[in-house]
């Protein structure tokens, strides 16, 4: 069990992220009362039944009333759309944060809305599932993930370290960098995986064999290689559009060694391709435990 950090954490969207938020704090005594704000009645009804929040509210302004830590556990562009309500339903002294997986729009526009009373502080935990759903939620998710807290030259120092407390008692990594070169990382390590798979599965979808054949005859490889392109379409579409540039230079790079290997395989370069799958592997084992 933690110190408890804060004593009210409102959480904007109870889905997969924001429910595995709810669940850790409550495991961990990290706050002594967790507020679930959405739109859903249903769907915030059934993260209270889970335990991943005390409370539940369709109403901003009272979900975020008294409340020293708040997190918006949304798409991308819903995060954008809420920052200036939230900037005004926030109350004096409040931290926040989200969990976004694009930073420099985010931190971008709130800048206009937040200020040194009222803190934000961008976030993102390199954590989730190809599926989706509070009942998909639970309470490890962090445990071990890496957490990026984005930083600019105004970010007040005491909010970071508040901030940095909260997500390693989630049991997160924090690695505290700037919006910009948060999207230069992702664009390679997460963003760039994603549409790879979604890109490998298309592939297989257009050989125009039967499914069920498919099905049966399908190995871990494809499986192992594709299970990410099942992430939500419409956040995935939104991470792509809001980190286009960084998204289309990894993009350009993959398909530039993709046309590598056509042609080392099209001239019967075993030699070559034989280097170049060595020295792959060789890196690829560096990140094995």
């Amino acid at each position: 069990m933690s110190d408890m950090l804060f004593q009210r954490i409102a959480i904007i969207g109870v889905g997969l992220l924001g429910g595995s938020i709810g669940l850790a704090v409550k495991s961990r005594g990290i706050a002594s009362k967790v507020i679930g704000i959405g739109r859903n009645p249903e769907r915030l009804e059934l993260a209270m039944r889970m335990g991943a929040v005390d409370a539940v509210t369709t109403n901003l302004e009272e979900g975020c009333r008294d409340a020293d830590l708040i997190i918006l556990a949304l798409p991308v562009k819903s995060i954008i759309d809420f920052l200036e309500p939230v900037a005004r339903a926030a109350s004096p002294g409040a931290l926040v944060t989200d969990v976004g997986s694009t930073k420099a729009s985010i931190v971008d526009h709130m800048q206009r809305y937040f200020d040194k009373q009222t803190v934000f502080i961008g976030s993102h935990p390199m954590a989730g599932s190809e599926k989706s759903g509070v009942e998909h939620s639970h309470a490890d998710l962090y445990c071990d993930a890496v957490c990026y807290i984005t930083v600019i030259s105004s970010t007040p120092v005491e909010a970071v370290r508040r901030l940095t407390e909260f997500w390693q008692a989630l049991g997160s990594r924090t690695m505290i960098v700037r919006p910009e070169r948060h999207d230069q990382l992702v664009a390679a390590l997460s963003h760039l995986p994603h549409f790879t798979a979604v890109a490998l599965t298309k592939t297989v979808h257009e050989s125009a064999d039967d499914v069920n054949l498919l099905k049966s005859l399908v190995g871990n490889g494809f499986l192992g290689t594709s299970r990410i392109a099942e992430g939500h379409p419409g956040m995935w579409s939104d991470i792509a559009f809001d980190n286009q540039k960084n998204l289309c230079i990894y993009l350009d790079r993959i398909i530039d060694n993709l046309e590598e290997i056509k042609q080392l395989i099209t001239n019967n370069d075993v030699e070559s391709l034989t280097r170049l799958l060595n020295s792959v592997r060789q890196f690829r084992q560096e990140f094995n435990p």
